[in-house]
């Protein structure tokens, strides 16, 4: 809401507009107050709106000034004098179209001064030309007649002032005669936030409880019939504006009676009533909420530094959002249940766009509700924060009892503590990513899937995403990057892409932690007799694993019929029974030396298992020991290291190494060398040194 209002009064010259200020500001009258007044300046405790007011006079003579003024004012009084037609018709064929023609959208007072002396056969001359004007020029807000004489100028503020802080043209059309959509939207807002109980109706409780938090005043029952008796004569004197009498009952009033109710306010001319209603539940001056009600505390977070995830009180607040939306009590959101949050929450509402990734369902459940927050929260915690107050979150709160709805994270150092973690899935095989993704054959490839899972006894959630091309993509953003490769790649493009990554490694110092996963393309050609391509794909996977000091990699192929034996481990993750194949099992080994390769085999839930606990704990994953190389060149890890780091088939809480940073471990050697020699040298000058002194020292006798 404005705290200055600047009104600027224009017309012929003669017509009285120094002496309507004069009135205004000394309540007296005098014959002769100047051609133009200075502009004078009403402090707040002057004025019954109780904000700052200019009062700018102008001369029609110096058409430049008055456009300056035209352009820097927020509302407008022409001035015309009754007792001079020629004044009138002067606005009809000057002013209103030059004002149109600068580009002046402020509202517009028409006051016809000298009321007193008014000519009476122009009286009837002006009520035929002021509907016309009002028809063509909707700027004009108010036409009023006035009396400097007679001290009746009050008015004339009071309503330039009203146009200002309380416009009608956000909220009404006058082509249509209807209430503009954004208004609409806004009162479908605050009815839902009103209607705590979701039947659709407000009772005379709920009614009560808005009108004592608008205008202070508890609704007695005599006012509460008065106010439901005006809705229902209103809808039958006017069938044309929507509604029935029946939107009013003993019952309560339902929503399109609570819309004729603010169409009467408008059409009697009581917007200040419309807007005082809308700032009470935070709106601006366009229709918008303001950033004070949406976040009345300041909260300071940087995207690639922080990490946001729904605090305690938030996920409280979803739940009871849930609970009103689920009207039939099963515990599932239909579409139609979701309806009503997307007339609320205007467009883009991040959390509608967040059901494509979960998989296709008619209703969605409480956890997939979270879920999808979460993510929102995760992906732009500045879009939940605003969609989470139209939803009311915050709403009536000041900013010292406000919770924030959002727990914020440092992504390095708070990773244990986190648990919305993103995997960012990267590398040629498109078969591999699909699965791991979890989207089955019925089903659109998706971008994103976000999903819950079970690691060493700690719900977290699971993000993975779909990095554009089949190249290491390094962000810093996301938690652990998948490198998906097809080991019986023909095209030899995996063996590219390993190339690739090594030097995207090596060149960039914030790269995420890395996790090697072998998924063919194509399972029905990969046998347990790799070809020589095969074996070469493994042998430079497993050599680039050993150079940055992490075991692996790890692989896995769908089961066969013969091989379904293997149960997975228990997870709240969907059923197995989804994905393409029925179940996962470990693998067998490129080569028939298994393990010895460096290769180890996870099954579906191991590599999710696997990716978080990386992901949440890296340099817990680090080997201590570098894997030594066969004769061959292929990985072995060496005795010492094998027992701690290296898998077994029955069990799935192993942990992967991440790996180590070359150029750093290069860098800490070459420091330690020369640390090393510095010290060797600065010791043999403190000896040569000591030895000179001691020599100086001994007898002259002794030196001959």
């Amino acid at each position: 809401m404005k705290d200055h209002i600047r009104i600027v009064l224009v017309g012929e010259d003669k017509t009285g507009k120094s002496s309507i200020i004069y009135a205004h500001i000394f309540d007296s009258w005098q014959e002769r107050v100047g051609p133009v007044i200075p502009e004078f300046v009403l402090s707040p405790a002057l004025t019954s709106a109780q904000v700052t007011v200019h009062l700018v006079d102008t001369a029609a003579r110096t058409p430049d000034k008055v456009d300056q003024e035209l352009k820097k004012a927020d509302v407008l009084c022409i001035i015309y004098d009754l007792s001079r037609p020629e004044s009138f018709f002067r606005v009809r064929d000057y002013w209103l179209p030059h004002i149109s023609q600068l580009g002046s959208k402020v509202p517009i007072i028409l006051a016809g001064n000298k009321a007193d002396i008014k000519l009476v056969g122009f009286l009837d001359e002006l009520n035929k030309e002021i509907p016309k004007l009002l028809e063509t020029y909707k700027q004009i807000e108010e036409t009023i007649h006035v009396s400097a004489k007679k001290l009746d100028v009050h008015g004339l503020f009071d309503f330039a002032i009203a146009a200002v802080l309380h416009p009608i043209e956000p909220l009404y059309d006058r082509n249509t005669c209807d209430l503009k959509e954004d208004y609409s939207q806004a009162l479908r807002r605050i009815f839902w936030l009103c209607d705590r109980d979701g039947d659709g109706t407000l009772n005379d409780n709920e009614f009560t409880k808005f009108d004592n938090r608008c205008f202070g005043e508890t609704t007695q029952g005599s006012k509460l019939l008065q106010v439901k008796k005006l809705i229902y004569e209103h809808l039958a004197e006017n069938p044309t504006i929507g509604g029935s009498p029946g939107d009013v009952n003993d019952d309560g009033i339902n929503f399109l009676g609570f819309l004729v109710l603010h169409k009467f306010f408008i059409r009697n001319r009581r917007t200040d009533t419309c807007w005082v209603i809308l700032r009470e539940f935070g709106y601006g001056d366009d229709l918008k909420l303001r950033r004070d009600y949406i976040c009345p505390i300041k909260m300071e977070i940087k995207p690639h530094v922080h990490c946001v995830e729904l605090s305690e009180a938030g996920t409280r607040f979803l739940y009871q959002v849930f609970s009103i939306c689920d009207k039939n009590r099963d515990g599932l959101l239909s579409t139609e249940d979701l309806e009503p949050l997307q007339a609320i929450v205007p467009d883009p509402c991040l959390f509608m766009q967040n059901i494509n990734f979960l998989p296709s369902s008619s209703s969605i459940n409480v956890k997939q509700f979270l879920l999808l927050w979460s993510l929102a929260a995760f992906q732009n915690y500045a879009h939940v924060l605003n969609d989470l107050a139209y939803l009311g979150y915050g709403d009536g709160v000041t900013a010292r009892k406000f919770v924030s709805p959002f727990r914020i994270f440092d992504r390095i150092k708070d990773r244990k503590n986190r648990s919305l973690f993103q995997i960012h899935l990267q590398g040629s095989s498109a078969e591999g990513k699909k699965l791991l993704m979890n989207n089955n054959e019925a089903s659109p490839q998706k971008e994103i899937v976000a999903k819950y899972h079970v690691v060493d006894g700690q719900e977290k959630i699971l993000v993975m995403n779909q990095a554009v091309g089949p190249k290491y993509q390094a962000d810093s953003v996301v938690d652990l990057a998948c490198i998906i490769f097809d080991a019986n790649d023909r095209e030899k493009e995996s063996q590219s892409l390993i190339s690739d990554t090594q030097c995207s490694i090596n060149e960039i110092s914030c790269a995420p932690p890395c996790f090697y996963l072998s998924i063919p393309t194509k399972p029905d050609e990969l046998t347990d007799s790799p070809t020589n391509d095969c074996r070469e794909l493994e042998k430079k996977v497993g050599q680039f694993c050993c150079s940055m000091g992490v075991s692996g990699p790890y692989k896995y192929k769908q089961a066969t019929a013969s091989s379904a034996d293997t149960t997975p481990p228990t997870s709240t993750s969907p059923p197995l029974s989804a994905l393409p194949h029925a179940l996962l099992s470990l693998s067998p080994s490129f080569s028939t030396g298994g393990a010895r390769g460096g290769s180890y085999e996870l099954s579906l839930e191991e590599v999710y298992s696997t990716m978080l606990r990386i992901a949440m704990d890296p340099k817990g994953h680090v080997v201590t020991k570098p894997m030594k190389l066969d004769k061959d060149g292929s990985p072995h890890p060496s005795p010492s290291s094998s027992s701690s780091n290296l898998p077994t088939t029955q069990s799935s809480t192993y942990s992967p190494p991440r790996s180590r940073n070359r150029n750093t471990h290069n860098l800490l050697v070459f420091v330690g060398i020369g640390v090393l020699g510095v010290a060797i040298i600065a010791g043999c000058v403190y000896a040569s040194r000591k030895w000179d002194i001691s020599f100086q020292q001994q007898p002259a006798s002794v030196v001959k």
